[in-house]
């Protein structure tokens, strides 16, 4: 495999290696920007046609209106869904090349270093580096990309529910302010619960390496019941940072599904008063209520690929350090 060239010089010392340069996506861009671009407009069918079923083809009885406006929205939904796949296609190919090119540049990197570059740290941490590659690929594959790709178009969304119902879009964005808000104050805990595991792992791994390594000399001085009380004492670290880092992910994820919940009943109720002081139609307080949930969608989102984010600088920075290690000969020896 080719080195890639998106290295720098650092003084006298081996180059710093740049993991952003062994993903694709930069060629996938553009057709992702267009797939999502398109699935964010078909995702306005839906709200729109209950706006024309509740304002015309209701009072009117227009069942032929009706029959073509369903077929449309079928129509959109199923493009919707294929838009989908061929965008889950794409960013799962690119995450696939990715973690090739990176497992195989890495593990170039650490077994032409030195005895005393590889040496320096455990087995366990050389290992925990090359397990990190399974949580950097999910952002250098283009999940965090589609996620900003799609959060313009809450800004529509939200448009959309001032022009039909006025005043009613502070409902939803004063609850996107407050989720934005505790997101961010969970996703810093999450951050330093993920540090803490991270580290205890390392310590948990080196020492089985260790100890298997050396079990000949563990059985000749009857040294196995020492060896077991010393893991269990590093197992207990394992698991309460485990169960921090559970803790706070599901309350992550618990407040993501209240405040979607709490979006579509405050904007029901508060659009109930709207439509009965006769400033907005019924079609248009289904309609809004939807809207508001297609906006909430991409910022959940949004926030989820930012309580995913502390894990992957966690895991950069771990996989980083490994690319860091100086070989043991210059390169075009023959």
């Amino acid at each position: 495999m080719s080195e890639p060239a998106d290295v720098k010089p650092e003084g006298a010392d081996a180059p710093v290696f740049s993991i952003a340069s062994l993903s694709t996506l930069k060629s996938s861009l553009f057709d992702l920007a267009l797939a999502s671009l398109f699935l964010n407009i078909l995702g306005l069918a839906l709200p729109m046609a209950l706006l024309q079923v509740y304002d015309r083809i209701l009072p009117n009885k227009s069942v032929g209106t009706m029959v073509f406006l369903m077929g449309a929205v079928l129509g959109a939904l199923l493009l919707e869904s294929t838009l989908n796949f061929c965008r889950s296609w794409i960013t799962g190919w690119v995450g696939a090349k990715f973690e090739h090119n990176a497992g195989c540049t890495a593990l170039n990197h650490l077994v032409m270093a030195g005895v005393d570059e590889f040496e320096r740290e455990g087995s366990g941490a050389h290992l925990e580096r090359m397990n990190s590659l399974a949580t950097v690929r999910e952002f250098y594959a283009g999940q965090a990309m589609l996620t900003l790709l799609d959060l313009p178009f809450a800004i529509l969304y939200l448009g959309l529910v001032a022009m039909m119902g006025g005043l009613l879009v502070l409902v939803p964005i004063t609850l996107l302010v407050l989720f934005c808000f505790t997101a961010v104050v969970l996703g810093g805990k999450l951050r330093a619960s993920l540090q803490k595991r991270m580290t205890a792992d390392d310590r948990r791994f080196n020492f089985i390496i260790e100890v298997l390594g050396g079990i000949h000399t563990v059985k000749a001085f009857a040294m196995e019941a020492q060896m077991v009380r010393r893991y269990e004492r590093l197992q207990e670290t394992c698991a309460e940072g485990a169960y921090e880092v559970a803790l706070n992910s599901s309350t992550a994820m618990g407040l993501s599904s209240f405040f979607s919940q709490a979006t579509t009943i405050c904007v029901g109720m508060f659009g109930a008063l709207v439509v009965l002081n006769g400033e907005m139609t019924t079609g248009g307080l289904a309609a809004c209520s939807m809207l508001a949930g297609r906006a909430m969608s991409p910022i959940q989102k949004a926030l989820g690929v930012w309580t995913r984010f502390q894990s992957f600088m966690l895991a950069r920075h771990r996989l980083s350090e490994l690319f860091k290690l100086k070989p043991e000969a210059p390169k075009g020896l023959p």
